[in-house]
């Protein structure tokens, strides 16, 4: 039951025309609780700050899927992440110079790109824009929100504080998935 067989196997009934079956398989997928609203690309250095993040979408009634708290003891890696993309309805970008040098950062922007998921890049460390190499051409047409206050072209402005910051990256997704829940009342 590994996303890659599931694939394989839907191709197949497709190819002989059963919709019906099709159709079971698609709902199931549907209902799986594992799968995730939000999948957060980050590079470790920056977990921390990308914790915070997870959690104020959570607070908004967001899954996110994050690669803690995700993975458990025999899991394969790279099988968890490509599920975790191509079951995301968004996924956010957490752009820093070593997340834009980082590989498998890469890897996982180039999944997304492939998938035509919406990516969101949030800025958490200043790069230029867009990054050089191959994520250029990924964010090269996409507008970044940046945590740090100093330009860049989120639609709260220069002057916005962190929690005016978290609003519009929660306003943003909200373009792509509906919270699970309702925020908690304050």
């Amino acid at each position: 039951n590994t996303p890659l067989s599931v694939d394989m196997l839907l191709s197949y009934l497709e190819h002989l025309h059963r919709d019906d079956i099709v159709d079971i398989i698609h709902k199931a997928q549907e209902c799986d609780e594992e799968a995730r609203q939000v999948f957060i690309s980050y590079q470790w250095d920056s977990q921390d700050e990308v914790s915070l993040l997870r959690d104020q979408l959570e607070k908004a009634g967001f899954t996110c899927w994050m690669d803690i708290g995700q993975m458990g003891g025999g899991d394969h890696l790279y099988a968890r992440i490509d599920e975790g993309i191509r079951n995301a309805k968004v996924v956010v970008a957490c752009v820093s110079p070593k997340y834009v040098a980082s590989h498998h950062c890469h890897k996982e922007m180039g999944l997304a790109d492939l998938l035509r998921k919406p990516i969101l890049p949030i800025m958490y460390e200043r790069v230029p824009w867009p990054p050089q190499g191959a994520m250029a051409l990924v964010f090269a047409s996409l507008c970044y929100i940046d945590m740090k206050g100093v330009g860049g072209h989120g639609g709260s402005g220069i002057h916005a504080d962190l929690q005016s910051k978290y609003q519009e990256i929660i306003q943003r997704i909200s373009n792509f998935a509906s919270p699970l829940s309702q925020p908690p009342a304050e």
